[in-house]
């Protein structure tokens, strides 16, 4: 699973809106402004970048997007391999004779 800061990055670099991503992710505007800031002071890198008054990648962005979206999908697909079983599984049903009777098909 992702760290969940990675999670908002996501989000906001789909969204490139601030306040769409905290209505989205369910949280204030400001924990998705601090998550973002984590990641660009943890990375060292500058990850958004605003030309007049939109927001836009920066191109360590673009990539840190496309590699996580990879790794994202790439976690689902384990879970789901994790999930699977080989083995069949079986029922058996016990029934009282007087029970059966009524309820049982004939053969």
């Amino acid at each position: 699973m992702l760290d969940y800061r990675y999670n908002t990055f996501l989000v906001l670099a789909e969204q490139l809106n601030y306040t769409r991503t905290a209505e989205i992710l369910l949280m204030s505007q400001s924990t998705v402004t601090k998550h973002i800031q984590y990641l660009e002071e943890n990375l060292q890198v500058k990850l958004f970048t605003y030309k007049g008054r939109s927001l836009s990648l920066t191109d360590k962005g673009v990539l840190l997007k496309k590699r996580l979206s990879l790794v994202s999908h790439d976690i689902e697909e384990l879970k789901k391999d994790l999930v699977k079983t080989d083995a069949k599984k079986s029922y058996v049903i016990g029934v009282s004779r007087t029970i059966g009777e009524f309820f049982l098909p004939k053969y």
